[in-house]
């Protein structure tokens, strides 16, 4: 729960605050580059993998982008937290019809298998429940693999 809360409170709100501007930037940039700096942590912590995102983020409703943005970090963390350092996979695909996540990495069962290290899955499967969409958990092998689909409300201009 200590490393959790330095987690927070020293990595991901200070990226938070350092990626609000009062200048206007797209969508696509700002959630790139929240991605970017939450991939370059895992790389510190010795995960290899590049994220990649396709699609136009701007041609979704803007309201769903903070609890996106929510979802992607708590994905990227549970990595960061759970997994062994090595390969990972992030991809983000905004299609005409849905957003679409894949993540994967390889785990360490011991450390998995106690309830409390799920509350970050309830919160992913929470949103996906929210909005309408699915979330696939797989783990075998000592891998894990998370998949989920939210169908998109495009922005009326």
């Amino acid at each position: 729960m200590q490393a959790l809360h330095e987690l927070r409170t020293q990595i991901i709100s200070p990226m938070t605050d350092e990626l609000k501007t009062d200048k206007e930037e797209d969508a696509d940039e700002l959630f790139q580059q929240h991605i970017e700096a939450q991939c370059k942590r895992l790389r510190i912590l010795g995960f290899t993998g590049t994220p990649i995102i396709r699609g136009n983020l701007n041609a979704m409703d803007k309201s769903l982008l903070p609890s996106l943005q929510t979802v992607c970090t708590e994905i990227l963390n549970n990595i960061a937290k759970h997994g062994k350092p090595g390969a990972f996979a992030f991809i983000l695909s905004v299609g005409p019809d849905a957003v679409r996540i894949f993540a994967s990495n390889l785990y360490n069962a011991a450390i998995n298998s106690a309830p409390e290290n799920h509350y970050g899955t309830a919160l992913i499967q929470d949103f996906a429940q929210q909005h309408n969409g699915t979330m696939t958990i797989n783990s075998e092998n000592e891998e894990w693999s998370l998949s989920l689909a939210i169908p998109l409300t495009h922005q009326t201009h």
